[in-house]
């Protein structure tokens, strides 16, 4: 014998336990309230960039320039470099090429030397979040006993890592 009201109850079926979960918690809103709380944290990595607004593609060396054993190219480099780090970034200077024996950095309140294998420069961060800084830089280029008179390939290439 068939039941007209089994399929409606299968349908109703979970209505029904939806509903009583509901009532279970309906006596108990603290209970509910509890069970509702959910802690949320988030890890965001520490980043740094560069960006190269200003820097020659080149440099001309003089006999002028060999003979006093440097080349100064003042306000030659303007970087924006962005950071997240609270501990602030590292400016990192690879020098690429045989003609500089010594690069002088000017413009971060103190000198920088950077020998010929490179180096890197420690800076604060820039503010709070990601913070952003504009550096106007000159520079020295002493000049090895390598060095020749002409235009040649400009020998600084900077990059920036966090802290």
């Amino acid at each position: 014998m068939n039941d007209p009201g089994l399929p409606l109850a299968r349908e109703m079926a979970p209505a029904l336990v939806l509903l009583t979960f509901l009532a279970c918690f309906a006596t108990s809103p603290a209970a509910f309230a509890a069970e509702t709380r959910l802690a949320v944290s988030a890890t965001v990595p520490r980043h740094a960039r560069l960006t190269v607004l200003l820097q020659p593609e080149s440099i001309m060396i003089t006999p002028a320039e060999i003979a006093q054993g440097y080349v100064d190219v003042p306000a030659s480099i303007r970087l924006v470099v962005e950071c997240n780090s609270r501990s602030g970034y590292v400016l990192v200077v690879d020098v690429r090429s045989e003609f500089v024996r010594q690069i002088r950095v000017r413009g971060l309140g103190n000198d920088f030397q950077i020998g010929e294998e490179g180096g890197e420069i420690s800076r604060l961060a820039p503010g709070p979040g990601m913070g952003k800084a504009t550096l106007e830089l000159g520079v020295r280029l002493l000049l090895s006993p390598a060095a020749r008179q002409g235009i040649l390939a400009w020998p600084i290439q900077m990059s920036v890592a966090p802290r």
